[in-house]
């Protein structure tokens, strides 16, 4: 879950900055022990859209995420204590090139 803003600085003109910031949470099942961990995560992101209808754009952004590092802790018994932290730390991070499609 997650809040976003997108700003066009020029709205006739493709060219657009924004961020995001949400909560993510993530499971790992390693032999039969089932770990799991939420933490906050961001985003910035840019890119241009180019008009293919009165009131559709598709267009190309590049987007770098980010977030917190969490302790994983077992969720479910495969021979761990539930709620125990498990040693492992995740932290998480990303690059992506995506694509877009809006109707204004």
């Amino acid at each position: 879950m997650s809040l976003f803003a997108d700003w066009y600085p020029n709205p006739a003109d493709g060219w657009h900055v924004g961020t995001e910031f949400g909560f993510g949470l993530v499971e790992l099942v390693v032999n039969s022990d089932t770990l799991a961990a939420g933490d906050l995560t961001g985003s910035i992101f840019g890119g241009y859209e180019w008009w293919i209808g009165p009131q559709w754009s598709a267009g190309l952004m590049l987007k770098a995420t980010g977030g917190t590092r969490t302790d994983l802790r077992y969720i479910d018994q495969g021979g761990s204590e539930p709620g125990s932290q498990s040693g492992y730390v995740l932290g998480a991070g990303s690059i992506a090139l995506e694509g877009t499609i809006v109707l204004h």
